[in-house]
């Protein structure tokens, strides 16, 4: 058996062996190895012959352990007790007669029971006591621990326990019902013959296991023994057990730690004073060939080649497995046949693998061995550590491995902020030039960065936006882009169908398209839509609205919907208002038609007292408000006021509120509250970011009616403002399809032009107006004999008699009209038809005439209007029967003409004679003239001055025949 200092010396030969000292430098720590000091020898009393043999031979004995860990109770001075004393436990005061009861050990020890304190009075500076270890029948810091049985009629003051209780343990349990409690236990000790040694409880008299073996008490102790402290081993075993919980199983250590140095080889546990030897660290080392010599005869050698490789081979193992080794060897806890195993497969070189498996077989324990000394030996590992192939592998290839990763990791970074966070960003930067261009007018340019945008990331806001962008900016075919590519990127979104089939239908008019995207929702996503259902219907009220005579039945559908709808969800407020809109909406549309088979007026009234009786139902202003309009198309003016005044309190300011407020009080001659009105109204309107068609309609409808009131108010030039803007107005909404050409403002033109007519000597322009009111439909007889009348003073009696003609279809037996149309015919030199209509026109004046009581020409004005419009007609007509006779006396023309010139001649002195004086005046007219020339000529028939009233009145309800 190796010596104490063999061992020491082994030790430290495999600290120089291993690369602990640099690894240790390289964590900054040093290896501390205390100096050796001779340790200390107690007495023992041996039991048996063959313990004192050993002993003779120089085996490590069990004063030799206490000797490593300390001499705390050893020596035959201490009193009787000394050694419970320095646990805490107070002595027996009677020795216990029979047996021991069997001790109740709990299931966990106490919390400190095995801290050690670096002040122990018996212990040196590496070596501590117990903390806090509880009194027999008393409790520690967490539980109590319950007295030790020992052997019969033994106190434990004999048994000479002392502070080793630590390394003392149990193998069974105390009893039935409590788990198995194991202490640290020295191991068994064999003797090269193969007979064990007595165990350390045998030595120190006291059963470790605190149970009875088949009812028998164990044999009774010496009076003086060695007490327990824990050996090496168990430290070492402590140390696999906390590694086992530090290090995962899949991970092992290959170098010692410094930490765990001391622990390992026995050196922190030690005696102050106790010195461990170098070759105690490693006993391999200390394992000499002098050494071996002096074994007992084990029945094989080693050669000093065989030792080498021995030393060598042992040094290459795993640390868990040199140590399982070093401790079978170094404390002969192996023997016989496999003490020679062991050592021929340490020579020999046999794998880790093997050499954990056989000494985990000895030791009862299972050794794991790291993964890269399973492929070899660990002199292979260590040969192949100088490699090339390890350096790459374990080297080079970690960095590469990790340069990759790095790599990878920092291109999938790259990668996802390029992807989520500069393409959504650049893109929405592009979309905000875009539209920001939009309203610079630069729309090219905007596209542009739209479709960039597009290209980096879809945004859906970005479709709404840009739409209505372009619909503010009066663009509408790129609106309708932008919407049609929203859909074509969302098909089913409810938001984008419900705003491009309202763009579709209220601002371009194209109903059937509008209606395509939201059939297709309620078809394929959801058919009870209310939203859905009541746009639609929505988009068929405004089809039959718009439409001609062949979209009619529009109104049709429109019902269904809204049928539908208050069938899914009742008689809701919005489809009470969407019902009035229904019946409102068809019969005007009705009436533009020209039909008379549609009357709602008693569905409207109804519906009407419904909402005015609940003034909590909420509805829309500007539909109710068009609702009061058409009472007032109805001539029901009864109600015209609380309906517009219920649609203001629900919202106010409403521009179709104040339209229908201006048309109310034009009807009850309220002209101050009608300009305020039309004012609100216009400045509303023009205040709306997008107008419908009515709202565009009623924009230029406002416009109009102002110029009308400024021109009853006699403000011309305020008056051609208004018309000027509402017909810029027009003419804008014509061009973007907003509007149709209409009579309703086509009339703004004839207004205008009335201005220049009446007001005005710039007929060419009036003319023009004239002309094209009429070309949109707005064509009146009085605007007929205007024009008429227009282009007779222009010479172009032609178009004149086809405008008098107009005219005089809607003015039968008008006085203007006939003397205009006479006054044509006879220019035209068609004297016969000329004649006609003068005599006809002469026989109403005269049939006038006799109508009268009394002619008062100086105190009636329609008197005197009347004398002078037959002077007028009988001078016409005697010039052009003079022009048909030919200037030949013989003809029946002749005498007739020269009869009503004279006619004409005394009604006019008549008229103008000087009433006080009945003097005739000085002037004479045309009658006079023209008999002169007929009767004294000094030309030629076809040259003689001859002449006709040819002025025409200036309107066609004048009250004479008198023009300028």
């Amino acid at each position: 058996m190796p010596e104490e200092r063999d061992i020491e010396r082994l030790g430290r030969e495999l600290l120089k062996l291993r690369e602990e000292p640099r690894v240790l430098d390289e964590w900054g720590e040093t290896v501390e190895i205390p100096p050796p000091v001779e340790p200390e020898v107690h007495p023992r009393v041996p039991h048996t012959e063959e313990e004192g043999a050993r002993a003779d031979e120089g085996d490590e004995s069990i004063e030799g352990l206490l000797s490593r860990f300390g001499d705390e109770q050893a020596e035959e001075e201490a009193p009787e007790g000394d050694a419970f004393e320095a646990l805490g436990f107070e002595p027996l005061e009677e020795e216990v007669e029979g047996e021991m009861p069997q001790a109740e050990l709990p299931e966990e020890l106490p919390e400190g029971l095995f801290d050690l304190e670096e002040e122990a009075a018996s212990a040196g500076e590496d070596l501590g006591v117990l903390e806090e270890l509880p009194e027999p029948g008393g409790e520690g810091p967490e539980e109590a621990v319950p007295p030790l049985e020992g052997p019969e009629g033994v106190s434990p003051e004999d048994a000479g326990v002392t502070s080793a209780v630590e390394g003392v343990g149990s193998e069974e349990p105390a009893g039935e019902g409590t788990e198995e409690f194991v202490l640290p236990d020295f191991h068994d000790l064999e003797e090269e013959s193969g007979e064990a040694v007595p165990g350390p409880d045998e030595d120190l008299g006291l059963s470790l296991d605190f149970t009875e073996e088949e009812g028998e008490a164990a044999p009774a102790p010496p009076e003086e023994e060695i007490p327990s402290v824990p050996s090496p081993e168990d430290l070492a075993l402590e140390e696999e057990a906390l590694l086992a919980e530090e290090f995962p199983e899949d991970i092992e250590v290959e170098e010692f730690s410094l930490r765990d140095l001391g622990e390992e080889f026995g050196v922190v546990e030690e005696e102050p004073g106790l010195i461990a030897e170098e070759e105690s660290l490693n006993p391999a080392m200390a394992i000499t060939p002098e050494a071996v010599e002096e074994l007992p005869e084990t029945g094989f050698g080693l050669t000093e080649q065989e030792f080498r490789r021995l030393q060598e081979h042992l040094f290459s193992l795993p640390r868990n497995l040199k140590m399982e080794i070093e401790s079978l060897v170094a404390e002969a806890k192996v023997g016989g046949e496999d003490l020679e195993r062991l050592v021929r497969m340490l020579v020999e070189g046999e794998s880790p693998r093997a050499l954990a498996a056989f000494v985990g077989r000895l030791t009862g324990k299972r050794i794991r061995i790291p993964a890269r000394y399973e492929r070899g030996t660990g002199a292979e590992f260590e040969k192949a550590k100088g490699g090339l192939w390890y350096l790459v592998r374990y080297r080079l290839l970690p960095v590469v491995r990790a340069v990759l990763v790095g790599t990878l990791i920092l291109a999938g970074l790259t990668a996802a902020v390029f992807q989520f966070i500069y393409r959504p960003v650049r893109a929405h930067l592009l979309y905000t030039e875009g539209y920001r261009q939009i309203f610079q007018e630069e729309y090219d340019a905007s596209l542009l960065r739209f479709e960039q945008g597009l290209r980096l990331w879809r945004m859906k806001g970005w479709f709404f936006r840009y739409a209505r962008a372009y619909t503010e900016m009066r663009q509408y075919p790129l609106a309708e882009e932008k919407y049609e590519q929203l859909l074509a990127h969302y098909p089913l979104d409810k938001e984008a169908t419900l705003e491009y089939a309202d763009f579709e239908s209220r601002v371009l008019a194209n109903y059937e398209k509008a209606d395509q995207p939201l059939e297709r929702y309620l078809r394929l996503e959801n058919l009870k839509d209310l939203d859905v259902l009541l746009a639609r219907g929505d988009n068929f009220l405004r089809w039959a609205d718009e439409g001609g005579a062949e979209d009619f039945d529009r109104f049709e559908e429109a019902r269904k919907m809204y049928a539908r709808a208050m069938e899914y969800h009742g008689s809701r407020a919005p489809i009470v208002q969407r019902m009035l809109m229904y019946f409102v909406h068809q019969e005007e549309k009705a009436l533009e038609l020209g039909r008379t088979d549609v009357d709602n007026l008693s569905h409207v009234e109804q519906l009407v007292e419904y909402i005015l009786e609940r003034p909590k139902l909420a509805v829309d202003a500007g539909e109710l408000a068009r609702a009061g309009g058409y009472l007032i198309d109805r001539n029901r003016i009864d109600r015209v006021r609380d309906v517009l005044f219920r649609a203001r309190e629900i919202q106010d300011p409403h521009p179709e509120v104040h339209y229908q407020l201006a048309r109310y009080f034009r009807i009850v001659e309220r002209p101050a509250d009608e300009a305020k009105a039309l004012q609100a109204a216009r400045l509303l309107l023009e205040e709306l970011p997008m107008r419908t068609r009515r709202q565009t309609a009623q924009l230029v409808d406002t416009y109009r009616r102002q110029g009308d009131l400024f021109y009853a108010q006699g403000e011309l030039l305020s008056a051609e403002d208004a018309y000027r803007e509402a017909i810029r107005l027009y003419e804008q909404a014509l061009s973007s399809r907003l509007l149709k050409r209409s009579a309703r403002f086509g009339s703004i033109y004839a207004s205008l032009a009335d201005i220049y007519y009446y007001h005005s000597a710039e007929e060419e322009t009036a003319l023009t107006l004239y002309e094209t009111a009429e070309s949109h439909g707005y064509v009146t007889p009085e605007n007929a004999y205007k024009k008429g009348r227009l282009l007779y003073r222009k010479g172009l009696y032609d178009r004149a008699l086809t405008e008098f003609a107009k005219s005089e279809e809607a003015f039968r037996n008008n006085r203007v009209v006939l003397f205009a149309l006479a006054n044509a015919l006879y220019f035209k030199a068609s004297y016969t038809a000329a004649e006609g209509y003068y005599r006809r026109l002469l026989d109403m004046l005269e049939r006038e005439k006799a109508a009268l009581p009394a002619v008062r020409v100086d105190e009636n004005p329609d008197h005197r209007a009347l004398v002078e419009g037959i002077i007028r007609v009988e001078n016409n007509l005697g010039v052009t029967l003079f022009k048909r006779s030919g200037g030949r006396e013989g003809h029946p023309a002749y005498p007739e003409a020269l009869t009503f010139l004279t006619d004409a001649q005394e009604l006019f002195v008549n008229l103008y004679r000087d009433p006080e004086t009945m003097e005739r005046a000085g002037a004479v007219n045309l009658a006079y003239l023209n008999m002169d020339a007929i009767l004294h000529p000094t030309v030629p028939f076809d040259q003689l001055p001859l002449a006709i009233y040819r002025s025409l009145p200036v309107d066609v309800k004048a009250r004479g025949l008198s023009g300028p």
